[in-house]
């Protein structure tokens, strides 16, 4: 018996069938799209994770900010392009304050922003993974103290 073709695929097809076939298909489109961006949304490099969080308790207010300041935007181009993720807490004013404590919230920080809430004039030197306290840098170090202290903490 030879091979037949239904007559029905020679005819037109009724814009209420394109209908019920449009709808499926560009559901299944859409779903496609958005599994597809959101899985290359949540990949993530580990080569991009920061290993060292540098958490710098600031306020315009703060005198010791002003002087540690200079000397860390002087260290920081030490580390470009090496796993530490330089995060400024902002304590000068009510709204900065509660947009830090979002910020610690966000990035898993949120004991030890509440621990060190209200004071100013350091960075902390947390591992990442563990938010263990590394190392502090404060006013009493020097660029080639706080290249130092960082780049322990990245051993």
């Amino acid at each position: 018996m030879p091979f037949v073709i239904p007559e029905i695929l020679f005819k037109p097809i009724s814009s209420k069938m394109k209908r019920f076939i449009a709808y499926p298909v560009l559901l299944i489109a859409v779903v496609f799209a958005t599994s597809f961006f959101t899985l290359n949304a949540n990949q993530v490099n580990s080569d991009e994770d920061p290993q060292v969080i540098a958490m710098y308790m600031y306020a315009d207010w703060c005198g010791a900010c002003q002087a540690i300041k200079p000397i860390m935007e002087e260290a920081k181009p030490e580390f470009e392009g090496q796993p530490v993720l330089f995060v400024k807490m902002d304590m000068t004013n009510d709204f900065t304050a509660h947009q830090s404590k979002l910020m610690a919230a966000r990035l898993g920080l949120s004991e030890i922003f509440e621990k060190n809430e209200g004071m100013t004039g350091f960075v902390l030197l947390l591992d990442a993974n563990t938010n263990e306290v590394l190392d502090k840098i404060t006013t009493d170090d020097d660029k080639q103290g706080i290249i130092t202290k960082i780049t322990n903490a990245l051993e």
